[in-house]
């Protein structure tokens, strides 16, 4: 083999099937795929020389830390008085609630893969949209519930799954003044435009503040 290939660790058969020679090289296959956190039906990729690629198992693993990191993150700033708004606000605050039970517990590809099949975790910061989506796939606009985690280049403003902080709305309102010096250097309807764009973030910075919630006050 003088490629690295793609190949799909196959189901348990609950049939006897004749005994397949072992390839030079793949006598220890079972060892390497259990110690990567390898299941039935993950992709591996093997190299030229029969090695195993073992980030496969540490990608679950990075995105489940990051998963926690981000509701330990919102967590914090909701016991300091950040306020959050949006459809699933509630169930942002409730996500966030049960971070410190998980923190530090994700060491293994199969401790990440049993936290990132939890739903009430499924919580994505969105940077570029400022908000965030709390996923809930029967709800989600961005792809009519045909994924288990969101589209987060597809957001749809009116979702069902999104939530706002008050660190989004700021966000939003520098990112309406940035718009609005572009206009006054930009020719007429493209200036306009830019305008209308800014005026429609300030928009959504103040609904986010007429309706926010927080803990200090037992709102949330």
């Amino acid at each position: 083999m003088s490629k690295w290939r793609v190949f799909w660790v196959p189901k348990p058969t609950p049939t006897a099937l004749p005994r397949i020679p072992v390839l030079a090289g793949w006598t220890d296959l079972a060892e390497r795929e259990a110690s990567t956190g390898i299941r039935p039906v993950d992709p591996i990729l093997l190299a030229p020389d029969y090695r195993i690629y073992a980030l496969l198992g540490l990608l679950d693993v990075e995105t489940a830390r990051a998963t926690i990191d981000t509701v330990a993150g919102l967590n914090a700033d909701l016991e300091n008085g950040l306020g959050i708004s949006g459809p699933a606000a509630r169930r942002a605050v409730k996500a966030a609630a049960t971070a410190p039970q998980h923190t530090g517990t994700v060491v293994t590809a199969r401790q990440a893969r049993q936290l990132l099949a939890n739903p009430n975790l499924a919580v994505y910061d969105n940077p570029h949209t400022l908000l965030m989506c709390v996923y809930k796939r029967d709800t989600a606009q961005c792809h009519r519930g045909l994924k288990d985690t969101p589209s987060l280049d597809q957001c749809v403003p009116a979702c069902a799954n999104i939530a706002r902080t008050d660190h989004h709305a700021t966000g939003l309102r520098l990112r309406a003044t940035s718009l609005d010096q572009q206009a006054d250097h930009a020719p007429g309807p493209l200036g306009e435009r830019l305008r209308d764009n800014a005026a429609r973030l300030r928009d959504l910075a103040d609904a986010h503040h007429r309706t926010r919630i927080i803990l200090q006050d037992g709102t949330a």
